[in-house]
């Protein structure tokens, strides 16, 4: 979406969210590969997170 010239706001409108979140996000999850966020996915019922 963004790649495609659509601005934060609006990539964030579309996923109901607002930009702030949006910009947490990407400083938490931003440098995750795919398989990073499948293995913090499986930790996270143990850990109550």
């Amino acid at each position: 979406m963004l790649n495609k010239g659509a601005t934060v706001a609006e990539v964030a409108r579309s996923f109901a969210i607002t930009e702030t979140t949006w910009y947490r996000w990407k400083n938490t999850y931003g440098g995750m590969k795919a398989t990073d966020a499948k293995r913090l996915k499986e930790l996270e019922p143990r850990t109550g997170g």
